[in-house]
């Protein structure tokens, strides 16, 4: 049975044709890795096309989408090999960033070096609000603690320890996303959400009464207040990395959306 049906594989496209139709997904390709790898990554997903040739089968499929199948892994491989593994592995629990350059792996410091060519570091940054931005720029930049970094905008340790949290839930929530869309992976703020800082305790709170829902947590009203309205950011977060998934959206093409296809102007403060 499986001779009889892999006899008529790729006999209606040569390799040359099927090789060719990579190209049609360059734009997929450059919106989800550095410019710099873009070449690099294209002639892998050539090479593979060209060794799995003979898995093609015309009867399950236009060979357009069968490329695209070997794109999306490719890609999703590649991520994991280089930028994402790198801020997975360089997650820090101290009070100390060490400069951006330095090789210390702090996902914080990478996400400034990165932020206009890795798309989570531009998510994270877009949902940002000014004050967190300059407070993670601090900490990129200088080889302070929270109370060094406090010292220079003025303000107290704990609002910076406070900004830096929420920007570091921000990174990884928008990580796992992009994650989970560039797998095929269902893409649900349950999936998404960081186990600590409270926020995935509050989601089955989210609308309910705050003095009951406080009173069930165990923490005060404005604990929970502040938990409810970033765990409303983060939903927020997911929703941006949801419409750039494969048919997510009538009419949008398979390589995203037009917002992630163009470069975002780079905050400045």
């Amino acid at each position: 049975m499986s001779g009889t049906r892999g006899a008529g594989r790729s006999a209606s496209i040569s390799p040359a044709e099927l090789t060719a139709l990579v190209d049609r997904w360059a734009r997929y390709v450059r919106s989800r890795v550095r410019a710099c790898d873009v070449d690099d990554v294209l002639q892998s997903v050539r090479e593979t096309v060209l060794r799995r040739i003979s898995d093609y089968d015309p009867s399950v499929g236009e060979p357009g989408a069968w490329v695209f199948g070997v794109v999306r892994v490719t890609v999703g491989a590649f991520r994991r090999m280089t930028a994402i593994e790198y801020v997975r592995q360089g997650v820090e629990v101290d009070d100390t960033v060490r400069a951006a350059g330095s090789g210390a792996g702090d996902p914080l410091a990478f996400l400034i070096e990165n932020r206009d060519v890795i798309e989570w570091a531009r998510l994270v940054a877009e949902a940002a609000t000014a004050f967190e931005w300059r407070v993670v720029v601090a900490f990129a930049k200088t080889e302070g603690t929270s109370a060094e970094v406090a010292v220079e905008l003025g303000t107290q340790p704990s609002t910076v320890r406070a900004a830096r949290a929420r920007v570091a839930a921000l990174a990884r929530t928008a990580l796992v996303a992009i994650d989970n869309r560039d797998e095929g992976l269902p893409i649900t703020l349950e999936r998404c959400v960081p186990c600590d800082g409270g926020y995935s305790d509050v989601l089955p709170y989210r609308t309910a009464d705050e003095t009951l829902a406080a009173e069930a947590l165990g923490i005060s009203r404005v604990a929970f207040r502040t938990r409810r309205a970033m765990l409303r950011r983060l939903e927020g977060l997911v929703h941006e990395v949801q419409q750039t998934a494969i048919g997510a959206r009538p009419g949008v093409a398979a390589h995203g959306s037009d917002r992630h296809r163009t470069d975002t102007a780079t905050r400045t403060h």
